[in-house]
């Protein structure tokens, strides 16, 4: 669907920078918010906490990051856990 497909664009555009062409804040907070709506919450705070080492300056990637965080703590919270391509909920085994 259109998330998958958000999140496949922005995911190029980060795999894109490099030394000579650094990464920019948007392909990583548009890859989250992709996976955030496919319900992979783990996988956006993963990409997040990559894009905060490599874009330390970037207010907007730390404020995700914080949100995206607290929605996964949420979810584990109440026993379930944002998994990756069943887009189901998880039980966390006790």
């Amino acid at each position: 669907g259109q998330h998958e497909l958000a999140f496949e664009t922005a995911k190029l555009c980060i795999e894109a920078s490099s030394a000579d062409v650094p990464a920019l804040p948007s392909g990583y907070l548009h890859a989250a918010v992709a996976l955030r709506k496919l319900n992979r919450g783990s996988e956006a705070v993963a990409l997040l906490q990559e894009g905060a080492e490599r874009l330390p300056e970037s207010d907007a990637v730390h404020q995700l990051l914080s949100d995206s965080l607290k929605a996964t703590e949420k979810a584990s919270a109440s026993g379930k856990l944002t998994t990756g391509k069943n887009k189901e909920p998880e039980q966390i085994a006790s």
